[in-house]
């Protein structure tokens, strides 16, 4: 899932999210194809576009729980999460 992690422009959120879209259809990772599409941006003749503020808010989120219950699932161990302030940590224990 692309989110925002502020409010942005929307003719660059709609021209970054067509490339994005276009570079997932030529095959590219979910990663590549955003890194991709911001570059696009920040290389691109809109000059306006240039500036970090029109592409630097867009991230990626998956969730951590989904290859963490996997492996764990093999090693029998039961996964715990903790959101400090400071980050996410996962704590596997048996």
């Amino acid at each position: 899932m692309v989110v925002s992690l502020w409010s942005v422009n929307d003719i660059a959120t709609a021209e970054l999210m067509k490339v994005f879209y276009q570079n997932l259809k030529r095959g590219l990772t979910t990663d590549k194809a955003l890194r991709e599409a911001k570059l696009q941006l920040l290389k691109g003749k809109q000059q306006t576009w240039h500036h970090p503020y029109f592409w630097a808010s867009f991230v990626l989120v998956r969730s951590p729980i989904r290859g963490v219950r996997r492996a764990s699932q093999r090693l029998g161990l039961f996964p715990i999460v903790a959101l400090p302030h400071v980050g996410l940590r996962i704590h596997c224990f048996t």
